[in-house]
C-alpha cells in the first residue's frame, strides 16, 4: 500500500466461523524487527486515519476462533505500508504577471514530499487561468504557460494530486 503522510487508511480482513464459535482479532505491526500487538486493535478492521511516515511499516492481524474453550488462531498474510513524506506545493513570488500577446514567462510551483512519480496531475482548482495560458506538470513540478490574449487580473490556486491521491494547494 502507498500513501502520503497526512492520509488515511484501513487494513480488513474477512474471516468467519463454520463451527459456531467466536471470532477475535488482534492486529499486529511491525516495530525494530519484532511484531507487536497494536492496543485497541481487535476488530476486523483496523484505521489510521492520519498518517504519519513513522507509520510505515508492515501490518497483520491474528484471528482467533474460540468454542467450547478451544481456541485456534491464524495469521493473515502481511501488508506493507509505505509512506512517502507529506505533499507541500511552494507559492512563488515573483513572475506573477505578464503581456497579452506575449509569451509568458514559464511559472513554476516547485512540489516536494509525496509520491510525485507518474499519476500526479496539476491543474487550477480556485478561478480560472487568462484564455491562452494553461497549467501542465513538468517532473515534480506544476507550472503555467502560454501566451494571454486577454487583459485583466487572475486569482487562481494552483493544486498538484500526487499518485497516491493526497494533494497540496498554492496560498
Amino acid at each position: 500500500i502507498y500513501k502520503t503522510a497526512g492520509q488515511g487508511v484501513t487494513f480488513s480482513v474477512t474471516a468467519s466461523a463454520t463451527d459456531g464459535g467466536t471470532l477475535t482479532y488482534q492486529w499486529r505491526k511491525l516495530v525494530s524487527s519484532v511484531y507487536q500487538d497494536i492496543s485497541g486493535a481487535t476488530s476486523s478492521s483496523y484505521s489510521i486515519s492520519t498518517l504519519a511516515t513513522a507509520d510505515a511499516t508492515t501490518y497483520y492481524v491474528i484471528v482467533t476462533n474460540t468454542k467450547n474453550g478451544t481456541s485456534t488462531s491464524v495469521a493473515s498474510n502481511t501488508q506493507a505500508l509505505n509512506i512517502s513524506s507529506a505533499l507541500s506545493l511552494a507559492t512563488p513570488s515573483t513572475g506573477l504577471s505578464g503581456t497579452r500577446g506575449s509569451t509568458f514567462t514559464t511559472l513554476s510551483f516547485a512540489a516536494t514530499g509525496g509520491n510525485l512519480i507518474n499519476g500526479t496531475t496539476c491543474s487550477i482548482t480556485t478561478g480560472t487561468l487568462p484564455t491562452g495560458l494553461s497549467i501542465s506538470r513538468s517532473v515534480s513540478n506544476c507550472q503555467i504557460s502560454g501566451t494571454p490574449t486577454v487583459n485583466g487580473s487572475y486569482a487562481v490556486v494552483a493544486t498538484i494530486t500526487d499518485a497516491n491521491g493526497a494533494t497540496a494547494s498554492t496560498s
